[in-house]
């Protein structure tokens, strides 16, 4: 995954269609709901992976890394679009 040196600030917009995407918010409430369960046990968990996000005719792959600085998701290998929660 790649770095992106600025970050959207509205998690659950695409970045190619410039609306909501319900997928993209789907992935990213879950990942922030399993960050908060997991953070009492695991302080230092750390996740990445990749989803394919629905929300569309088009689609899209996404990239996801959940740390003890939050989550944060790219679309399609494009800017990050659900910024850190310290950012």
């Amino acid at each position: 995954m790649r770095e992106s040196p600025t970050p959207q600030r509205d998690p659950g917009v695409c970045p190619r269609l410039g609306c909501t995407c319900l997928a993209l918010h789907r992935l990213a409430r879950c990942l922030e709901a399993a960050d908060r369960v997991s953070r009492p046990v695991s302080p230092h968990l750390e996740i990445t992976g990749r989803a394919h996000l629905d929300g569309c005719a088009q689609g899209c792959s996404a990239e996801f890394r959940l740390s003890p600085r939050g989550v944060r998701i790219w679309c399609d290998g494009q800017a990050e679009v659900v910024p850190r929660q310290d950012a």
